[in-house]
C-alpha cells in the first residue's frame, strides 16, 4: 500500500473534518488492523475460489478516496433525521453505534481507516413512515469508501431503498443498522455499478427485543461483487428475513456471505439467496446460522439456488450451521443446476423459439422469489432489473 496511507495522513484528514477524538481512534485502529491482515484471496477450499486479478488496493489511497467521491441524494419524511455522517458525528453521540464491531479482513480495516462519504439516518421512537427513504449513491471518483449509519428507535418502522451506481474502479459501501425494541427496518439495496468495478459491501445489523429487519439485496453490477450481510439477533423475539439475488454475465464474480447470529431466546432467521449466471461468470455463497447457548427455541433456515445459463458459468455453495443449544430448529438447502431441457423443449413445441423460451424459464425461476418481497416499490424495481438482464440472454451454450 502506498506510503500516502499513514498515521499522519489520517490525523490530518480527521482534523480537517473536525472529527471527535473517539472517531480518530477508530480510524487509527482500522489502519493498525489493515497493516496486520494479509491480502484477501477469496479461496474457500479445493476448487472454491474467485478471480481477483483486477483487484488493486493501491487505488484506495487518500488522494483518490478523499476527493469528492460521489453524489449521495436522499428523500425522506420530515420527521426522519437524515444528514451527512461527517456532520452527524459532531452533532450526535454516536460513539456506541459507529464501528461497533472490529474489522475481520484487510478490506474492512481499510474502509474503517479511510471512509469519507455516507449518511446518518434516524427515525424517532414510535414513528411509522410508509414512504420509503430513497438513497442514491452515484460514484464520481476512482475509489470510494462510503459508510452509512441507521438507527430505528423503539417502536418505529422505516423502509430504506438504496441504489449504488457509477463507474469507480474500487468501492466499499458499508452500513450499520441498529433496530431497537419492537422496531422494524426494511432495507433494500440495488447495486448496478460498472462491470469494471471491484465492489465490497458489508451490512451489519443489531436487532433488539421483538424487533425485525428485512434485508433485500440485488446485485447485478461490478466486476467483483463482495456482499456480506450479518445480523445479530440480540433481543428475545427478534427476527431477520434476508432475500438476496444476483444475475451475472461475462466474467463477473460474486461472493455472498450471509450470517445470522442467534444470541437470545425465541429468535428467527430466514436467509434466502437466488441467482443466475451466464457467460463465464462465477458465484460463491457462504452462509452461517449460529445459535448460541443462551438462545433456546430459536429457528434458523438458509437456502441457496443458482441457475447456470452457460456451461462456462460456475457456482459453489457452502452453508454452515453452528448450534450450541439442543432446543432449536435449524436447517438449510442448496440447489445448483441448469435449465430443464424437457421444459425448454415443451415450450418450443408450443411455438416459442429457443431464446424466448429460455428467457421465460429464467423469469419463472425468479418470480416466486420476487413475490415474497414485502416492499412493493422494491418488488417493482427488482422485477424491472431482472427483466432487463433477462433480455440480454442469447442462445443456449452447451
Amino acid at each position: 500500500m502506498s506510503s500516502e496511507l499513514s498515521i499522519d495522513a489520517i490525523r490530518v484528514f480527521s482534523a480537517g473534518r473536525d472529527e471527535p477524538k473517539w472517531l480518530l481512534k477508530k480510524r487509527l485502529d482500522g489502519l493498525k488492523q489493515f497493516e496486520k491482515f494479509e491480502a484477501p484471496t477469496f479461496s474457500y477450499g479445493l476448487g472454491i475460489n474467485l478471480n481477483t486479478d483486477t483487484l488493486d488496493l493501491e487505488i484506495a489511497v487518500p488522494k483518490n478516496l478523499w476527493s469528492v467521491a460521489s453524489e449521495i441524494t436522499s428523500t425522506a419524511d420530515k420527521e426522519i433525521i437524515v444528514k451527512k455522517l461527517s456532520d452527524a458525528v459532531k452533532d450526535e453521540d454516536l460513539k456506541d453505534y459507529l464501528f461497533k464491531t472490529s474489522p475481520i479482513n484487510k478490506i474492512e480495516a481499510l474502509h474503517q481507516a479511510v471512509w469519507s462519504e455516507g449518511l446518518f439516518v434516524k427515525i424517532p421512537e414510535g414513528k411509522e413512515v410508509k414512504t420509503p427513504v430513497n438513497i442514491t449513491s452515484d460514484a464520481k471518483a476512482i475509489a470510494i469508501a462510503e459508510h452509512n449509519l441507521f438507527i430505528a428507535e423503539p417502536g418505529s418502522k422505516m423502509t430504506v431503498v438504496q441504489k449504488s451506481i457509477g463507474k469507480p474502479q474500487f468501492k466499499t459501501a458499508n452500513s450499520e443498522i441498529h433496530v431497537q425494541d419492537s422496531a422494524r427496518i426494511q432495507y433494500g439495496e440495488f447495486q448496478n455499478l460498472s462491470e469494471k468495478t471491484n465492489y465490497f459491501s458489508k451490512k451489519i445489523a443489531y436487532v433488539q427485543k421483538d424487533a425485525t429487519i428485512d434485508w433485500i439485496a440485488c446485485d447485478i453490477g461490478a466486476r467483483f461483487g463482495g456482499v456480506t450481510l450479518i445480523t445479530n439477533l440480540e433481543g428475545r423475539g427478534s427476527k431477520v428475513s434476508s432475500r438476496s439475488m444476483f444475475f451475472g454475465r461475462g466474467e463477473q464474480n460474486f461472493d455472498f456471505y450471509l450470517v445470522a447470529n442467534h444470541k437470545a431466546k425465541d429468535t428467527t432467521s430466514y436467509l434466502d439467496v437466488k441467482g443466475a449466471l451466464d457467460g463465464k461468470s462465477k458465484a460463491i455463497y457462504r452462509g452461517l446460522v449460529r445459535i448460541e447457548k443462551g438462545a433456546p427455541n430459536s429457528d434458523g433456515y438458509q437456502n441457496e439456488e443458482t441457475l447456470l445459463l452457460s456451461s462456462d458459468a460456475e457456482a459453489s455453495a457452502v452453508p454452515n450451521l453452528e448450534i450450541d443449544n439442543n432446543d432449536v430448529k435449524c436447517s438449510h438447502g442448496t440447489a445448483i443446476g441448469q435449465i430443464d431441457k424437457s421444459k425448454l423443449f415443451y415450450m418450443m413445441t408450443r411455438g416459442m423459439d429457443e431464446i424466448t423460451a429460455k428467457r421465460k424459464l429464467v423469469e419463472g425461476f425468479f418470480e416466486p422469489f420476487i413475490q415474497k418481497i414485502p416492499v412493493d416499490v422494491v418488488k417493482a424495481d427488482l422485477k424491472k432489473i431482472i427483466l432487463e438482464r433477462i433480455g440480454g440472454i442469447n442462445e443456449l451454450k452447451h
